[in-house]
């Protein structure tokens, strides 16, 4: 079997994290504060970024770009409820409990103010966030994301009986795989600096 080396530029460097556990809003939910590549400290004076993952993933779907928004960010990746190291949950909840659930995590860390990337169902909590807290938003990101509610999801589940939902009277979904991590550079500053 051939092997290929790599030299160490190649090499991508894992960011350096912090990661809490607390219960919020009746949830147990999980988070991480992510560092520079180059430091092992992490700075809170820094604007915070909030990551917010896509449905099947956790907050470690960013890891190969959150050590580059480090250097200018605070960045903040949550796992949302039911996902990653978050509790898992049991029966529905709306997309308003899971925007509650970032603003609970944000108020554990003392943040008031944020810069926030979702991506998928991430970018749809965005939304519900930006509608619930305007003030603490400095901007908004979404990703790859539609401008509702989930069908079948609660808050936006037909009436059984509705002519659109099948028997069990939910909507049937079909999710589409996205493959992670991208197989290209995202368009973002700090790809600017020189690749060679």
């Amino acid at each position: 079997m051939a092997t290929t080396a790599r030299n160490e530029s190649q090499v991508r460097a894992v960011p350096k994290a912090r990661a809490y556990l607390r219960r919020v809003a009746g949830t147990q939910m999980h988070w991480v504060e992510l560092s520079p590549p180059d430091s092992s400290a992490i700075d809170p004076t820094l604007p915070p970024l909030v990551l917010l993952h896509g449905i099947a993933r956790h907050a470690h779907t960013f890891d190969h770009i959150a050590p580059e928004f480090a250097r200018r960010y605070h960045v903040v990746a949550v796992d949302m409820r039911g996902h990653g190291g978050s509790a898992p949950v049991e029966g529905d909840y709306t997309m308003d409990q899971l925007a509650g659930d970032v603003k609970g995590s944000l108020d554990v860390l003392g943040i008031k103010k944020i810069h926030y990337i979702g991506l998928s169902i991430g970018g749809m909590i965005g939304q519900g966030f930006a509608l619930a807290n305007p003030g603490s938003l400095a901007s908004l990101c979404l990703c790859d994301t539609q401008p509702s509610t989930p069908p079948g999801s609660a808050g936006n589940r037909p009436k059984k009986g509705d002519r659109k939902t099948n028997a069990a009277g939910t909507l049937p979904y079909h999710p589409i795989p996205i493959p992670f991590p991208f197989p290209f550079p995202f368009p973002f500053p700090f790809h600017s600096r020189s690749r060679s």
